[in-house]
C-alpha cells in the first residue's frame, strides 16, 4: 500500500484529483479479490463477465464460479468483449479484480454454463 501511495501513477487507480473517491474504493476493497494473471491460459470462461468455468491458474489464484470479472489490466470492462480484448492483449503478467460470488450469482453461472 504504501507504494502505491508513492507511485499512483503506476497503478492507475489513484490520482490527486480522485481523493473524494478514495475512502469508498478502500471500503468496496474489503469486498473485492485482487489476483495476478501469469500465465496463459489462465483457465476461466465467462459470460456477460459472470463467471462460469475455472480451472489451472484462475483456480490457485482463488477465482470461482459465480465471481464478477471488474477490472482487467487495471482497466474497467463493462462488457465481455471488452474483458476478452483486453485478456488477449495485456502483456503478462497483469492484475485482474472481481467481484466474489453471491448465492445469486452462483446460481445464475451455473444454469448458463447448463444451456451451453
Amino acid at each position: 500500500k504504501a507504494e502505491t501511495a508513492k507511485n499512483p501513477t503506476e497503478t492507475g487507480i489513484s490520482r490527486s484529483d480522485e481523493n473524494t473517491e478514495e475512502p469508498q474504493t478502500v471500503k468496496k476493497s474489503e469486498n473485492i479479490k485482487n489476483v495476478i494473471v501469469q500465465k496463459a491460459p489462465f483457465g476461466l470462461t465467462a459470460s456477460n463477465l459472470l463467471v462460469i468455468r475455472v480451472w489451472g491458474e484462475a483456480v490457485k489464484e482463488g477465482v470461482v464460479v459465480g465471481d464478477k470479472i471488474l477490472t482487467v489490466n487495471n482497466i474497467q470492462v463493462d462488457t465481455n468483449k471488452a474483458m476478452k480484448n483486453l485478456f488477449a492483449n495485456s502483456p503478462l503478467p497483469f492484475p485482474m479484480r472481481l467481484a466474489p460470488g453471491t448465492e445469486e450469482t452462483i446460481a445464475k453461472a451455473k444454469s448458463v454454463l447448463l444451456r451451453l
